[in-house]
């Protein structure tokens, strides 16, 4: 970082703070000008909880896959919304419940990220395969930091949509034979 003050420019090492070793601790006042240079690009180290980061996040969910009724009787709840600082997105969909159950009726969920682009501004969203997202090896790059107003949504598998849509027509008892 470089620091102005007095119409003089100083060279400030502030690496230390990310880490939470030892870093140069100056005292601002008033008509100083602090630029901190941007990389252009994310930087993994800095999501790592640390002394200048703040405690957690806070993140909107949305779990009503099935078996889960709901969020508050699957214990979604004000622990769970709030994760600390460096959470990956799987983390979360794991803390949701929308990972698990039947394999059979609950292994094609998927989960989306609503966030936006901190270097952009820009709206993302991002849909994952919840079972792609468990197994792949490049896990890391693959699944994104959450940010600070991020919004989960689980989504039911194709299996559990039909068992209720059975269920509405009545047929929840009813033999199906799917041709192939």
């Amino acid at each position: 970082m470089r620091l102005t003050r007095g119409g003089q420019t100083y060279a400030v090492d502030m690496r230390g703070i990310a880490s939470g070793s030892a870093a140069q601790d100056v005292m601002l006042i008033a008509g100083d000008a602090v630029h901190v240079p941007s990389r252009g690009c994310f930087q993994d180290e800095l999501m790592a909880p640390g002394p200048i980061s703040p405690p957690g996040i806070s993140v909107y969910l949305s779990n009503l896959t099935v078996p889960a009724t709901g969020n508050a009787p699957s214990a979604v709840g004000q622990s769970v919304r709030e994760y600390p600082y460096g959470t990956r997105f799987m983390q979360a969909v794991v803390n949701t419940n929308c990972v698990g159950g039947t394999r059979s009726t609950s292994a094609d969920r998927y989960a989306a990220l609503f966030s936006r682009n901190p270097e952009t501004g820009v709206s993302v969203v991002i849909d994952r395969p919840v079972e792609v997202m468990r197994t792949r090896p490049d896990r890391d790059d693959y699944d994104p930091y959450l940010l600070p107003g991020d919004s989960i949504a689980c989504y039911d598998s194709s299996v559990t949509n039909l068992r209720d849509l059975l269920q509405i027509l009545g047929l929840a008892g009813a033999v199906v034979i799917l041709a192939p």
